[in-house]
């Protein structure tokens, strides 16, 4: 029987990451885009659709990995919609309990258990990540299910073992992109790092088996995944340029994101630590591996060492990708210490209860208080700022906009400024068709406005045959369009819509 205390944390852990939906229901970006793809695949049948160029001014092909989708497809959309803020929490929640299980069979320690529990709970960027509709969540645990099944079956040549590390990493092509990646990387690392050719062997597997399951769909998604990256390598510089005004590097007042990510690189090495301060855990087990120091008379079991070498594995590959900008294409740096979550979680607990019975007690419950403490802080103060945020929420005056959208007997091909809009308008609207790619390889033809506009708005506005531009004054001046000819139909608030 599962010990009813392994439901605390992750009780806890859900309500912390949405009880912001109390006071901004609609907080996040990318909602309007997986809330699109669900109402794709279940105008399909509950089938990966086809060709996508409904409202699309960029027709294209889904290509986006259908596992998530597939599982919202079958609630109505009203549904989703109302309670979209716990759907990425729930499977946060079910990653909480699996650490619980893990600890229990590699350690046979409840205490561990729960404190590793705790220490996931409170990470900071677990408890932010998951504040908004986001298949992140669901990639991560699908990941962690894959890796750890491997490390037990290559410790236990157990067949249960081997078809569920078979079964987790096909599952993980058809999760989350860059779940995958990460799981890509981690097996070639420990492939070479154990001298075990089977972590990179199920991989590969796990890719024919996805590949041949879906009748080939996994290969289109793979191809927009390389988009993707194809599509960054030029503009890498470009991913906080300002849509109309570019690259600012005298602007004082900077987007919250944009300051974290730019303090993220330019310091790294120290700032990785600060995303996730429990990752010292691993330093220090691998200091103990190659260190004898005074009063420190344990040994660090080997499945220890080796998620202490997950943890720095990701946390030394982050560094170069914060830091060196052609390698920004492939992830922001700082994400890849979330997929190592799990394993810091598990090591910092153990790590804990070793300290406990050496002359370092007093300092280990002083430094362990003190993370806490800080980390929740930090979520607080964050979650405040979600509350709040208006940016990446839909707000009264942007209903009252898409109301009036609805309600037009004209049919309007929009461009949106700022660009993050388009999907939001693509979902809230019925009949308007909107300038942005329906697939990742459609990225390279929207590249006149994004990132940054390249050419003179009137240019591009004529190329595309759009009509009118739906724009969010806070972001900014109608003046700064520099148009010819326009007539502003509709204002409410910071948004305006403006007949080209």
């Amino acid at each position: 029987m599962v010990n009813l205390s392994a439901f605390i944390f992750p009780t806890i852990g859900f309500l912390l990451q949405t009880y912001t939906r109390l006071f901004n229901k609609s907080f996040g970006v990318d909602v309007w885009t997986r809330l699109l793809e669900t109402r794709q695949v279940r105008n399909a049948g509950h089938k990966i659709p086809k060709r996508v160029n409904k409202r699309f001014l960029v027709p294209g092909n889904f290509d986006y990995p259908p596992v998530f989708p597939f599982i919202l497809s079958f609630f109505k959309e009203s549904t989703i919609e109302k309670y979209q803020g716990v759907v990425a929490p729930i499977f946060d929640a079910l990653n909480n309990l699996f650490i619980y299980f893990v600890v229990i069979f590699f350690v046979g320690d409840v205490r561990v258990a729960l404190l590793a529990q705790a220490i996931y709970t409170f990470t900071p960027v677990i408890a932010l990540e998951n504040s908004s509709l986001t298949p992140r969540s669901l990639g991560y645990l699908v990941m962690n299910l894959a890796f750890i099944s491997t490390i037990v079956y290559l410790s236990t040549n157990s067949l249960l073992f081997l078809i569920a590390s078979v079964l987790f990493t096909t599952l993980i092509f058809l999760t989350h992109r860059f779940a995958t990646q990460s799981l890509l990387f981690l097996s070639i690392f420990f492939s070479l790092y154990t001298q075990e050719a089977y972590y990179l062997l199920v991989f590969v597997l796990g890719f024919g088996l996805a590949t041949l399951l879906t009748g080939g769909y996994y290969l289109r998604v793979l191809k927009g995944h390389l988009a993707n990256i194809g599509f960054w390598i030029p503009n890498r510089n470009m991913r906080f340029a300002h849509q109309i005004r570019g690259i600012q590097k005298e602007r004082k007042k900077k987007d919250f994101v944009e300051f974290a990510y730019a303090m993220l690189s330019q310091f790294a090495p120290i700032t990785m630590v600060a995303t996730n301060f429990w990752i010292l855990g691993a330093f220090a087990v691998a200091g103990m591996n190659l260190f004898t120091l005074p009063g420190l008379a344990f040994n660090v079991p080997e499945h220890i060492t080796d998620f202490a070498v997950w943890v720095l594995f990701f946390y030394f590959l982050g560094i170069p990708i914060l830091m060196i900008s052609h390698l920004r294409c492939i992830g922001e740096g700082y994400r890849y210490l979330e997929m190592a979550a799990l394993p810091t979680s598990v090591v910092s607990s153990w790590l804990f209860f070793q300290l406990l019975s050496t002359p370092y007690s007093a300092v280990s419950l002083s430094v362990y208080g003190t993370i806490f403490s800080v980390n929740i802080l930090i979520i607080f103060s964050v979650h405040r700022n979600i509350i709040k945020d208006r940016n990446r929420s839909v707000t009264e005056e942007m209903k009252k906009a898409f109301a009036y959208l609805n309600g037009s007997k004209t049919t309007f091909n929009i461009l949106c400024i700022p660009h993050q809009n388009t999907t939001n308008v693509l979902y809230h609207t019925k009949n308007h068709r909107v300038f942005v790619n329906a697939d990742n390889p459609g990225l390279m033809k929207i590249t006149d406005v994004y990132p940054v506009i390249t050419k003179p708005l009137d240019t591009i506005l004529k190329k595309n045959n759009i009509n009118l531009i739906f724009l969010n004054e806070g972001f900014a001046k109608i003046k700064e369009l520099k148009l010819a000819n326009y007539k502003i139909v509709f204002k409410s608030g910071d948004f305006v819509l403006i007949k080209v």
